[in-house]
């Protein structure tokens, strides 16, 4: 083997530094299309998105309203007028309790003579069984009043808000049903005219001694009661 001198071990030195030199730029060109390197910290700083401002909040802050689709403020509407109740009043106006009218008790077979001429009797009392022919109604023994009102007065009155109740001996209240032969009062009640309806109440046969019909033609109005047995 030669031995090389020294031009000969430069010469081999300043090849190997261009294939090293070679081999780094084919490295670096050979990356992946499309890919960057990592970005530092200061630069992945700069890329977060500051949130946007939020309307100042506490005393006397002004708030405004979003911007419109056009980007223009929209005002808030404002309130209306207040609206006055249609029978009058306000929500401050203290209404006292209706007074109780007077009350005529009799027997069930008798008639009840309220003042202003406005008589009351019960017409026919019946013990039937109840069917329940809408939802919430309970089929059962039952007692069916027949009602009699007689306007004796100078004027017509209005019957649409009579009310009838019954309650037994303990004052345990009958519970009202609307099936057949349900027939409530309604309309007016002409001078010198009669008009009955059809009351049914759900009592127990044990429940039957001792029970108390009411009945109020009018709201403040006299009312009877009819006391009684009922088999």
């Amino acid at each position: 083997m030669k031995h090389l001198g020294k031009s000969g071990r430069g010469s081999t030195a300043a090849v190997i530094l261009a294939i090293l030199s070679l081999a780094v730029t084919g490295c670096t060109q050979g990356a992946a299309p499309g890919t960057t390197p990592p970005a530092s910290q200061g630069s992945q700083a700069s890329q977060i998105q500051t949130p946007p401002s939020q309307p100042p909040v506490g005393p006397g802050a002004t708030a405004t309203a979003p911007a419109q689709a056009g980007g223009t403020p929209s005002s808030a509407p404002g309130l209306r007028a207040p609206v006055p109740a249609p029978s009058g009043g306000t929500i401050k106006e203290l209404i006292p309790p209706a007074t109780a009218g007077p009350v005529t008790k009799v027997d069930m077979d008798k008639a009840a003579v309220l003042p202003g001429k406005v008589s009351i009797t019960i017409a026919k009392v019946e013990a039937i069984e109840t069917k329940a022919t809408t939802p919430g109604e309970i089929a059962g023994p039952a007692v069916a009043m027949t009602v009699s009102i007689f306007n004796g007065s100078a004027k017509p009155i209005s019957v649409d808000s009579v009310i009838v109740t019954l309650t037994d001996s303990k004052n345990g209240l009958g519970q009202p049903t609307t099936s057949a032969p349900y027939q409530p009062f309604a309309g007016q009640l002409a001078t010198g005219a009669s008009v009955e309806g059809v009351y049914v109440f759900l009592v127990p046969m044990k429940n039957r001694t001792g029970l108390t019909l009411s009945v109020e033609y009018a709201a403040g109005q006299a009312s009877a009661h009819f006391t009684g047995d009922v088999s």
